[in-house]
């Protein structure tokens, strides 16, 4: 988009009382303004006239329209996010239009206006600067956090920031064992290295030993005398993770923590070894075994805690499980599998929380979710080709707003290693897809039906049952 400006007007409705949850749809406004000058060179553009994307999506009473059109070869893109809950109704509509040339070779003007429309707050704000590059993209978000600041202050809100939560937050864990899953990579190598620094001996569970191997060799360079190892873990077969779980309790019979984080995103049509649709059985049931098969050295820890990355996908609709039809056999969507197994995720961190406390141990279970952090998972879903035809549009946002792995870990790593988070917490980032890692409202609506249902399809697909009795 360079040599090009950018016109972007964008509307608020909401009344006071829903503002704090508008901050949400101005976060997903700041990742389309600060990337769409961007769109045509990170998917092989420019576009032929007349191009046209479309997508909605529903997520538990929110509705996401997004359009793509190019006139003249230039993209437009149109959002529109309404919501409706507890009786609440707001909208969010943004238009971002390429217009006339900009005033310099190279550089991009962004003129944003962004208008509060309900009686309390009234704030009307009007933003045009010249930018360049990266800055443009900095400039924009702090503007707009500056217009969230002001709506959320008009609005009267009150709510206490929490502190701030970064890797050296994370206490002292010299002479605790922690088992990270998928370690060699994305989230799951970031969170290795982090606890790895603050002395815990890391179990890297791993697929890829060679990958794991260089990730190790990584952490070693930054954090000398790191105390790592591999072992290596197959989730998408019963059988590996089997003797993953022996291996690691042969060599510990104490687990202070497990950190549920490999997952795999988007893949088209598939099955495991054991015959499961490949995300469900990957993400979940791979590690609903595990999971299982390490409790005793999980229940001889004082206090251990489990913690199991989902995503923001689980609230897209068609997540819900169908227990008549866990393998998907009835029809098969590469969104809404995902959806599935990451909402299954939820469940089960919340529901193991439950089962601990009913059980009276020590142990806790927690669940995580990184917002929209750039790792490994967004191109490899567009080179398997079921991340579809937007796949390589999101995946270069991703890449360009997302926060980085290392960001993207902290709310995991909160919820496993913070003296203050208790089992049964959500954590994630502040504004949803990024922000400070924060603990998280927990929907409770129909929860106890869902853990339910989930662990009714696991024990009969694995023949595993979570088992707490003294050992």
């Amino acid at each position: 988009m360079a040599g090009h400006a950018v016109r972007v007007t964008g509307t608020i409705d909401a009344p006071p009382q829903a503002v704090w949850r508008v901050l949400t749809d101005l976060d997903r406004a700041a990742e389309v303004l600060t990337s769409v000058h961007e769109i045509v060179r990170l998917t092989d553009g420019p576009y032929d006239v007349g191009t046209r994307w479309r997508e909605t999506r529903t997520m538990l009473g929110r509705t996401e329209s997004h359009e793509l059109t190019v006139t003249e070869s230039l993209p437009c893109v149109r959002t529109v996010i309404t919501t409706e809950a507890g009786g609440v109704t707001y909208a969010t509509r943004m238009e971002l239009e390429a217009v006339e040339p900009a005033p310099a070779k190279g550089r991009t003007r962004l003129t944003v206006t962004f208008e509060a429309r309900h009686p309390r707050p009234t704030t009307r704000q009007r933003i045009a600067w010249t930018v360049m590059g990266p800055a443009g993209t900095l400039l924009t978000r702090a503007m707009l956090r500056r217009q969230v600041a002001e709506i959320s202050a008009a609005a009267g809100d009150g709510r206490r920031r929490a502190r701030t939560f970064t890797a050296a937050s994370i206490p002292d864990l010299t002479g605790s064992v922690a088992v990270v899953t998928g370690a060699n990579g994305g989230l799951g190598l970031e969170s290795a290295r982090a606890l790895a620094a603050k002395g815990a001996q890391v179990v890297m569970a791993v697929r890829n030993t060679a990958k794991a191997e260089a990730a190790a060799d990584a952490i070693r360079a930054a954090v000398p005398g790191a105390s790592l190892e591999i072992v290596p873990l197959d989730l998408g077969s019963q059988a590996s993770v089997r003797h993953a779980a022996q291996t690691i309790l042969a060599a510990h019979p104490v687990i202070d923590l497990l950190l549920n984080n490999a997952g795999v995103m988007a893949t088209a049509e598939g099955r495991t070894v054991d015959g499961y649709e490949t995300q469900f059985g990957v993400d979940h049931l791979g590690h609903w075994t595990l999971t299982s098969l390490l409790l005793p050295g999980l229940l001889a820890a004082p206090a251990a805690r489990v913690v199991t990355t989902t995503s923001m996908a689980r609230l897209q609709a068609g997540g819900r499980l169908d227990p008549s039809d866990p393998l998907l056999e009835r029809g098969y969507d590469p969104w809404a599998a995902y959806s599935r197994a990451k909402r299954a995720n939820y469940h089960f961190a919340l529901g193991l929380d439950r089962e601990f406390r009913r059980a009276g141990v020590g142990a806790q279970s927690l669940a995580a979710h990184p917002g929209l952090a750039y790792t490994d998972l967004q191109p490899t879903a567009v080179r398997g080709g079921g991340a579809g035809r937007m796949g390589p549009l999101w995946a270069g946002l991703a890449r360009l707003i997302g926060m980085s792995a290392a960001d993207g870990a902290l709310p995991q790593l909160r919820a496993a290693t913070d003296p203050d988070a208790s089992g049964g917490e959500f954590y994630g980032p502040r504004w949803s897809s990024r922000g400070p890692a924060v603990r998280l409202r927990v929907d409770r609506r129909g929860l106890d039906r869902a853990i339910d249902d989930l662990w009714a399809v696991s024990e009969r697909q694995t023949g595993v049952r979570l088992d707490l009795r003294p050992r």
